[in-house]
């Protein structure tokens, strides 16, 4: 995907955005500086706004989705670990293309402790999406997965009612990155989990996307399925999973509840990229949770297949059917990630 032009020259003229990866210093984005947070601009919050921003594109392809969300009369999100905004831009940005912001206002709550990054992200959100998305930013510092539990619940307040959509992007694995911090924190993806169930409107969504290379657990993708299974586990009745599609169709008969590395791909150029550099590839695990009842219903509209793509490595694809994953096939098969129209 191109970065929108709009958001391009924004991002490298107003903002003062560059491109030079950070590699480790990314891991921990809460003592950013303001130099930081102009690298960080050119380098990850385009890959932010297009992870999002292609995932929301396809549960609107879902029609029960789409439909849920075009009788609403206002939407309200929740963003926690919003950072500098590029997962709430390209979530905005694809309702945006949907027609659902016309007519609605937008009310947003966006969670995060480093001051410096929310007054990026309430600039870059005016300037982008102007009055109709109303913003309230809220610093706070998460220390631990007790301080995400005591302190979340109070921030998630907003003026009143549920969510149509929490969103947490590359947020949890802060918390995870050494033996001694993943041993403290561990069920932090469980515990947003049950946020979601607690705050989440009937027909509402909990996206969670994070980085996918190793901690103490294993892979993040391995981390955040054995949690989100925990979850199901002990939450029978609460949410259920969306997306990857294979988990919408077989997650009862699921035969790798503790061990399943997924990843999705997804690819995005813009001009702050070195002349020689086509695009930027962005390697990222997802999950889509809803209420069970509305998981039922979204499956409604997805027709299934035989299979699904749920990651790509130089030695071919690994794919999903019937709850049964298949190790470096040659065939890809359909993207689990996508809906690639409304049904």
């Amino acid at each position: 995907m191109r970065l929108p032009s709009e958001i391009d020259q924004v991002l490298k003229h107003e903002c003062g955005a560059r491109h030079c990866p950070m590699t480790q210093r990314v891991t921990s984005t809460l003592g950013f500086t303001a130099d930081d947070l102009r690298t960080y601009l050119g380098t990850y919050w385009p890959r932010s706004f297009v992870e999002s921003h292609t995932i929301m594109r396809s549960l609107l392809n879902n029609s029960v989705y789409r439909d849920t969300l075009q009788h609403r009369d206002q939407i309200r999100i929740m963003d926690i670990g919003a950072g500098t905004g590029g997962n709430l831009a390209g979530l905005l940005w694809a309702l945006r293309e949907a027609y659902l912001n016309t007519g609605r206002v937008v009310d947003v709550v966006s969670v995060d402790g480093n001051a410096g990054a929310l007054a990026i992200q309430k600039q870059l959100i005016a300037r982008l999406f102007g009055p109709q998305v109303q913003l309230r930013v809220v610093q706070t510092v998460f220390d631990s997965r007790a301080g995400l539990e005591r302190l979340l619940p109070g921030q998630a307040g907003g003026n009143g009612g549920g969510f149509d959509v929490i969103i947490s992007s590359k947020f949890v694995n802060e918390f995870y990155r050494t033996k001694t911090a993943y041993e403290r924190n561990s069920g932090m993806y469980a515990a947003l989990f049950g946020l979601a169930e607690r705050r989440l409107l009937p027909e509402g969504v909990a996206v969670l996307v994070d980085v996918n290379d190793k901690c103490a657990g294993g892979f993040f993708s391995e981390v955040l399925n054995r949690e989100m299974n925990e979850y199901t586990c002990a939450s029978p009745e609460g949410l259920a999973p969306l997306l990857p599609l294979p988990c919408l169709l077989w997650h009862g008969c699921c035969a790798s509840r503790n061990s399943c590395f997924s990843q999705a791909v997804f690819g995005v150029s813009h001009s702050m990229l070195p002349c020689y550099s086509g695009s930027d590839l962005c390697k990222v695990t997802v999950r889509v949770m809803a209420r069970r009842p509305f998981a039922g219903l979204f499956r409604l509209g997805v027709s299934p297949q035989p299979r699904y793509t749920i990651t790509w490595s130089p030695w071919g694809y690994d794919s999903c059917g019937g709850g049964v994953r298949r190790q470096y096939d040659k065939r890809r098969y359909t993207d689990g990630y996508l809906l690639e129209s409304a049904v």
